[in-house]
């Protein structure tokens, strides 16, 4: 599936459910680039990219009893797209490689500044 038809089908989605433990979860964070809020088990990854009503919800456990519960009070539509794409963009790979220059940057000055201390 290309990039747009996905970012097409995230778009006309109320919400993605991501009820798996991942450490990070790509596809969340694909959908919040779109727009979409995610339900996600409460555990992993979506610890880092999830905020309660604001990029979606977390169900405690994973049964479908805890699941249910969430399922049953979620409205996609109180959720603003514009602020989960922002939201979003702080995992972006630009953002990633900004990130990572600068912190390459800080490891090349402390590097020559403990060779200076040395010699």
């Amino acid at each position: 599936m290309s990039d747009a038809v996905l970012e097409e089908e995230f778009s006309r989605a109320e919400g993605l459910l991501f009820p798996g433990l991942e450490d990070f979860g790509i596809t969340p964070v694909e959908a919040m680039a779109a727009g979409m809020p995610v339900i996600a088990y409460k555990a992993g990854g979506s610890l880092d990219y999830i905020r309660p009503n604001v990029t979606g919800e977390f169900f405690e456990r994973q049964t479908v009893t805890s699941l249910a519960k969430v399922l049953q009070q979620f409205n996609g539509a109180k959720y603003s797209s514009a602020a989960i794409k922002a939201y979003a963009t702080k995992f972006s790979k630009e953002k990633f490689t900004t990130n990572i220059k600068s912190f390459l940057v800080e490891c090349i000055k402390q590097h020559r500044s403990v060779a200076k201390n040395v010699k």
